[in-house]
């Protein structure tokens, strides 16, 4: 570049190198670049802990429902967060304590059915044999696996004694 002084008669040459010109252009894009890929790691590493402090409960609630789907019903979800997982985690432990009241329950009614004096039969809602305790294969002769099923029109059917068949109302139609 040049100028001309008219006043003073002289003209002047300005020479800079593009590299002198640039030079701070370029230390800026290098400090640019350098704080761009630090945010992008700092953004990423922040990224990565949030990401594993919310998957982490998630993947503990999941391992522990797949160990009480195979039966183990003493496995407890230990997870100590007032959030929305920390919530499902104390309702999942509410389930699991149900269920095992609801079993134990179940065992202590099947025990009693089946140690029961008295003939003991249940029927789906379309009137099939679904059990018989072992009084009910006493009393009439026929077999679990023989009554499983049938209606209870089977103890018409002679097989079981006639004053054995003769305790039974008639079957509806």
């Amino acid at each position: 570049a040049w100028q001309y002084l008219p006043h003073l008669r002289w003209g002047i040459i300005v020479k800079i190198d593009t590299i002198e010109a640039f030079a701070p252009v370029y230390a800026l894009t290098k400090w640019y670049l350098f704080l761009g890929i630090l945010t992008t790691f700092g953004v990423g590493f922040v990224s990565l802990l949030v990401s594993k402090s919310i998957s982490r409960p998630i993947t503990k609630l999941s391992k522990t429902a797949e160990l009480i789907g195979k039966g183990n019903l003493e496995q407890k979800v230990n997870i100590e967060t007032r959030d929305e997982i920390g919530q499902l985690a104390n309702s999942f432990n509410r389930m699991v304590d149900k269920l095992t009241d609801s079993i134990d329950q179940n065992r202590k009614l099947s025990g009693a059915v089946e140690q029961s004096p008295a003939s003991v039969m249940i029927t789906d809602n379309k009137g099939k044999i679904e059990y018989v305790n072992s009084k009910f294969t006493e009393l009439t002769g026929y077999t679990l696996e023989e009554a499983l099923g049938q209606t209870p029109r089977i103890l018409k059917s002679g097989k079981a004694g006639q004053s054995k068949s003769t305790c039974w109302p008639p079957a509806p139609a």
